[in-house]
């Protein structure tokens, strides 16, 4: 019997960002695993890291370090459309993705 991959894989993800010359650790070694049909929820207080780590996982953003596999496949290299829509079907199912109106 064959073992699906984790619908989002992350391996010691770091991010820094340089702010007037001073270097900020937004994110340290996260390791994180999220299986299909599974619900994970991001808490914490303000500034530390949840929206990095969801513009990470969205392929909005790039981690100075470490690996995002997204469905077994390397998100290194993908654009934002292709990173946020390789995860099929959706990690919640009753979400739906509603675009910008005007």
């Amino acid at each position: 019997m064959s073992e699906e991959p984790a619908a989002v894989r992350l391996e010691q993800i770091c991010k820094e960002y340089s702010r007037g010359g001073i270097r900020v650790l937004a994110l340290q070694d996260i390791t994180l695993e999220v299986q299909r049909g599974e619900f994970c929820a991001f808490i914490g207080p303000s500034g530390c890291g949840k929206s990095t780590l969801l513009n990470l996982i969205a392929g909005l953003d790039r981690p100075t370090s470490g690996h995002l596999i997204l469905e077994g496949r390397s998100a290194a290299g993908l654009t934002s459309v292709t990173c946020s829509t390789a995860v099929e079907p959706p990690l919640a199912p009753t979400t739906t993705h509603v675009g910008a109106q005007r």
